[in-house]
Formats: structure tokens, C-alpha cells, sequence
């Protein structure tokens, strides 16, 4: 199975879960993810204005590691903003960090979330505080060169820069950056599984993935497509959802 990714300290959760252009409905935005780690690099970099030493200290990550997570969240937000899409902040590898009245050293909660699967309009939360169960959701993930539906499907999977999603029983499209894996020398196809995986997704879509990661992702639980190259994201989904659709009528 994929090693699992260090830990990230944060300080602050975020204080709302979503932002989102006015006067649209949720349900017809693509909707992209700004981790919790993300957010707190943000905060960090952009708000306290702390060097990235400083700040990958305090976060408990090596400075090339900050810079990175530094980079990808400033992308996540200056993409949404130029394209009108909405913002979900939650996810990501972490730890929260909170500093009792009666504790004279930080109390660690450690919790590793993916991709919040409530009904985009609930405040995240919200059903975990009223004790219901979240709802499911089937995600689809497909290896991308861009992070639209209109994209170019990726033929490599563990390689791939993006996975786009789509979630057949809300309709609704999101996206995962797959850079972390692919900044690793070995073991990305893993690392691939390990996102994924994290994201509660049940089905991915690629060119073509590999023995190692094929294994992972059949004991993760999630199914395969291959052969999917050549196509846009859009497309290799319809072609996806139309088979599926024949073998159940």
C-alpha cells in the first residue's frame, strides 16, 4: 500500500467552507479544493507575512516542501478567481494544533479528511455535528492535463498533473493536483492511489496505469479504465457513463 504522506501542522481550521461567485447556484460551478495545509500556507506566506523557513517550521515540513504547497495554493485560488469557479477548503494531510488554557504544550488532533462528500449546499460539519452519516457519493477520477472537463485526458496515471472529478449522483465536478506525486522520483503511480483514495473515489479513468498501481488501487477498492488517451475528460466520461448505463438497462 502507498506509504502514507507526513502530517501537516496547522494552526487555525478554516472558518468557512466555501466562496463561491455570487449569484450562481452551487450546483452549476466547477467547484476546486484548497486544502486546510494549503490555507495555512496562505495565512503563513501571505497574511503574517512569515519567511518560508519560519513558516515550513511551524508547520513541520521542509522548506522545498512549504514552497511547494505555497505555489499549488496560490494557483488553486488565482485559477478560481479568474474562472469563476468555486472553493472548497478542506482536506489534506494535517494535524491540528490547539493550545488548551490548561496546557503548556500544543494538543495534537491528528485526522486525515479528503474531499468533504456532503451536499455542496451543507456547511461542512454540519452533518458530523447533528450526528448523521455522510451522504455517498461516487466520484470519478480521470488523469488530466488540465483541471476542466474540456481537458485533455492524460494517458500516464501516475504522472498526470491533474485528476478531474465528477460525481454521477449530484453532477458535480471538482478536481485533485496530483503534483506531490509527481514530484517524486519513485513510487508516483502510489502516491496517485493514495490521493484518490483519500478522496473517496470509487472509479478512475486513464491512459494507461501500471502493475504496482493497478494492485494498489484494486485493494483501495477502486475501479480502473484504461485506454481512455486521445479523448477530453468530458468524452472519455460519457463514453464511461453510456457503457455502464447499457450493462444495467
Amino acid at each position: 500500500m502507498p506509504r502514507p504522506r507526513k502530517l501537516r501542522l496547522i494552526q487555525r481550521t478554516a472558518l468557512v467552507g466555501y466562496y463561491k461567485p455570487q449569484g450562481i447556484p452551487l450546483s452549476e460551478l466547477i467547484e476546486t479544493v484548497l486544502s486546510l495545509d494549503g490555507l495555512e500556507a496562505l495565512r503563513f506566506a501571505d497574511v503574517e507575512g512569515l519567511e518560508q523557513a519560519d513558516a515550513a517550521a511551524r508547520m513541520g515540513i521542509s522548506r522545498p516542501t512549504f514552497s511547494r504547497l505555497l505555489a499549488e495554493a496560490r494557483s488553486v485560488v488565482a485559477t478560481a478567481l479568474s474562472q469563476g469557479w468555486a472553493i472548497r477548503i478542506d482536506g489534506g494531510p494535517v494535524e491540528t494544533a490547539a493550545d488548551g488554557p490548561e496546557q503548556s504544550v500544543c494538543v495534537r488532533r491528528r485526522t486525515r479528511r479528503g474531499i468533504d462528500t456532503r451536499p455542496a449546499a451543507e456547511p461542512i460539519g454540519a452533518a458530523a455535528e447533528a450526528g448523521e452519516e455522510d451522504v455517498n457519493t461516487s466520484w470519478i477520477a480521470v488523469s488530466a492535463r488540465g483541471a476542466t472537463p474540456d481537458a485533455e485526458v492524460d494517458p500516464r496515471f501516475g504522472r498526470a498533473e491533474w485528476f478531474v472529478l465528477f460525481d454521477t449522483k449530484t453532477q458535480r465536478w471538482s478536481y485533485l493536483s496530483n503534483r506531490d506525486a509527481q514530484a517524486q522520483a519513485q513510487g508516483a503511480g502510489l502516491a496517485a492511489v493514495e490521493l484518490l483514495a483519500e478522496a473517496q473515489v470509487v472509479k478512475v479513468v486513464s491512459g494507461s496505469i501500471g502493475p504496482k498501481a493497478a494492485r494498489a488501487l484494486s485493494a483501495a477498492g477502486i475501479a480502473a479504465v484504461e485506454g481512455a488517451a486521445g479523448r477530453t475528460v468530458r468524452e472519455a466520461l460519457g463514453l464511461i457513463l453510456d457503457a455502464s448505463e447499457a450493462q444495467t438497462s
